[in-house]
């Protein structure tokens, strides 16, 4: 009986575990991270962020501080009055232990970075304060040299040339 209990017992894990298809479980993305402090832009103080409402959030548009990690790219980071606050929330864990390079506007890199943590609540990084180098100068943009329209010279209009009338001959 105990035999056949176990015979019964392997042939039904057997035929599950043939059966059934290998189901992975993915982790959860780790907790973000939030960044915040000063701003300094070419040792000023930069304009405040170009923002648009989407949803119940507000999305940067301009004047921008983002964070990347590998091919990560934070959502901007939103700059106002001398601070920023960005959030880095990366899709999964491949990410923890990698740098964090801080940009302003794509353009600019941070004198300092970071190393992103696994942390079981939000992390909170306060007065993380972001120097970066001035802004390249844009190149400006090529105006056009202007050309001399031509005027068109007036042709003479053609007049008829008279032609003598003949007169008729004497017959005789």
């Amino acid at each position: 009986m105990i035999l056949k209990c176990a015979v019964i017992i392997l042939v039904v894990f057997a035929s599950v575990s043939l059966a059934s298809p290998l189901i992975e479980a993915s982790s959860p993305p780790p907790m973000p991270s939030v960044y915040s402090g000063s701003i300094t832009v070419g040792g000023v103080t930069p304009p405040d962020s170009v923002v648009r409402r989407v949803g119940v959030r507000n999305e940067c548009v301009d004047n921008c501080v983002t964070a990347k990690m590998g091919d990560f790219v934070s959502d901007g980071g939103i700059v106002l009055g001398g601070s920023y606050s960005v959030t880095v929330g990366p899709p999964n864990s491949s990410y923890v232990s990698s740098d964090v390079t801080f940009y302003y506007n794509d353009l600019v890199v941070a004198d300092r970075t970071d190393r992103f943590m696994i942390s079981p609540t939000f992390r909170m990084v306060p007065n993380f304060d972001l120097v970066f180098q001035a802004l390249p100068t844009p190149t400006p943009e090529p105006t056009a040299t202007p050309t001399v329209t031509p005027i068109p010279t007036p042709s003479p209009i053609p007049t008829a040339t008279p032609e003598a009338t003949p007169t008729p001959a004497n017959l005789s």
